[in-house]
């Protein structure tokens, strides 16, 4: 019985170590903005802010000033995301960009005002 615990365990660890170091290092690409939490689950990051109410200025700060530059030195910081929810500090508002790493290599790679067009382009608002 404790063997089969124990193999449960050596399976899912990878994963758990896997999100733990992600989260670190989204976390750290956002330290200017100070977060509350930064959580990775199922390709899908949800970064809860300090801020009351999320502005579209925030989040595209956040996601092309903070997100997405880590990919540069951390090509894998990114890896199996697919969506990057940007919430207030209650969670119940915000914006979502739907994409990961891709997306934010194609963001790094363009002027100012198209990575602005491109990122509302692929964005939709948060609210419960």
């Amino acid at each position: 019985m404790k063997s089969k615990h124990l193999v449960s365990l050596l399976v899912f660890m990878p994963a758990i170590a896997l999100a733990g170091s992600q989260e670190a290092e989204i976390r750290q690409s956002l330290e200017m903005w100070q977060p509350k939490s930064v959580k990775v689950q199922g390709g899908i990051v949800s970064i809860v802010s300090n801020e009351r109410r999320i502005t579209d200025t925030i989040y595209e700060a956040m996601i092309t000033a903070g997100i997405c530059l880590v990919t540069i030195p951390r090509p894998k910081s990114l890896k199996g995301v697919s969506e990057i929810r940007i919430l207030n500090q209650f969670s119940r508002q915000g914006y979502v960009f739907e994409g990961g790493s891709p997306e934010c290599n194609e963001i790094i790679n363009m002027p100012g005002n198209k990575a602005k067009i491109y990122v509302l382009g692929r964005t939709h608002t948060h609210s419960n």
